[in-house]
């Protein structure tokens, strides 16, 4: 909102270059403080600009459908989405960075 409020640039814009600002530092923090990641670099990065693209787009999609289709106002649209894509990057980055148990092999 700082970028629409101070800088005069479209919504749709400042929403885009949130995303990609939060992109690479998302994937810096989550692999390196939250999930503690013990796998290489090149398969955590490859793997989460997959995830983290297929949701990045989502999110700009569906807050452009709520936006522009429905018209959700600019902040209530976004907190929306990023609020619901919270919740479900915690279970798909969990499954991409967190470090498997070993399996108990007890009979």
């Amino acid at each position: 909102m700082l970028l629409v409020e101070t800088a005069g640039i479209t919504e749709p814009r400042a929403v885009q270059i949130g995303f990609a600002a939060a992109y690479i530092a998302n994937l810096v923090l989550l692999r390196n403080f939250v999930y503690r990641s013990t796998r290489g670099w090149r398969r955590d990065v490859v793997r989460y600009v997959f995830v983290n693209g297929a949701f990045r787009v989502g999110e700009y999609f569906v807050f452009l459908a709520l936006y522009d289709n429905f018209g959700a106002p600019y902040p209530i649209a976004l907190l929306t989405v990023l609020a619901l894509s919270a919740f479900l990057k915690f279970f798909a980055y969990r499954a991409l960075f967190a470090a498997r148990r070993p399996q108990s092999r007890t009979k």
